[in-house]
């Protein structure tokens, strides 16, 4: 299906059986470039053959193809789900144990990940990441600043069925 070729420093990406190798590789050489501030490919050295998503380390990918290999070896204590990754697993059981163990220091929420909090304590620092790139208003999650994009392109996904 796919393969990875070097040369030299370079890595490229193509698909033997549909050859679109630009796009594919350049949306997961922007997303190695936003994680971590080198330039590709020097930092990405390992790209997921099934799906192509890029790892900095091969240790890392090794992870990720659990999930394409279907090894899941961590099963949820109350369901029927079973994870490739302990950590998938834990955050997982926190739906029905209802722990939270991310707590903001400012109002005590409590959260069950991390990104949650994170994500919450923007509420307190006013801090909005997300900005649209056609008038600049910013927000504090994607998920608004998605939404107000649509003002701009008139996409209008929900339509009314009567």
């Amino acid at each position: 299906v796919g393969a990875i070729k070097e040369e030299g420093e370079s890595v490229s990406w193509w698909d033997t059986e549909s050859d679109y190798s630009s796009q594919e590789a350049g949306q997961r050489q922007k997303t190695c470039q936003q994680s971590e501030d080198q330039s590709w490919p020097r930092s990405c050295h390992s790209i997921c053959r099934v799906c192509q998503e890029a790892f900095r380390t091969e240790t890392e990918l090794q992870i990720h193809e659990l999930i394409h290999k279907k090894r899941r070896s961590f099963k949820c204590h109350f369901c029927q789900k079973a994870f490739a990754q302990k950590g998938d697993l834990t955050r997982h059981e926190r739906v029905h144990t209802q722990e939270k163990p991310f707590k903001c220091d400012i109002c005590q929420k409590a959260f069950a990940q991390k990104c949650f909090l994170s994500r919450h304590k923007r509420v307190h620092t006013g801090e909005r990441p997300f900005v649209c790139q056609t008038c600049q208003k910013a927000f504090a999650h994607k998920a608004d600043l998605i939404r107000h994009e649509r003002i701009h392109t008139e996409e209008r996904p929900f339509k009314c069925s009567t």
